[in-house]
């Protein structure tokens, strides 16, 4: 999913935002200078979030079962 958008800003909040600005902290010391709502340091935190050792399941091609059976109606919700 990477791969298909244009990386514009991330925003974080409550203790994602603490760690983003842990982030920043670390990139600002080692000499660089990235920007308040870098993209890549949000990418690097949800990195950071995600647990590589679950397996990646492709929802694109999962099979969702016949639609034209088993609709949802106003009561599902």
């Amino acid at each position: 999913m990477e791969r298909r958008a244009d990386h514009v800003a991330f925003v974080a909040w409550g203790i994602f935002g603490e760690r983003h600005l842990d982030l920043l902290d670390q990139e600002y010391r080692a000499g660089s200078n990235p920007d308040f709502f870098s993209p890549q340091i949000g990418i690097k935190l949800v990195n950071w979030i995600v647990d590589e050792s679950v397996p990646y399941i492709d929802l694109a091609f999962f099979d969702w079962g016949d639609n034209d059976t088993d609709e949802a109606g106003e009561d599902d919700f």
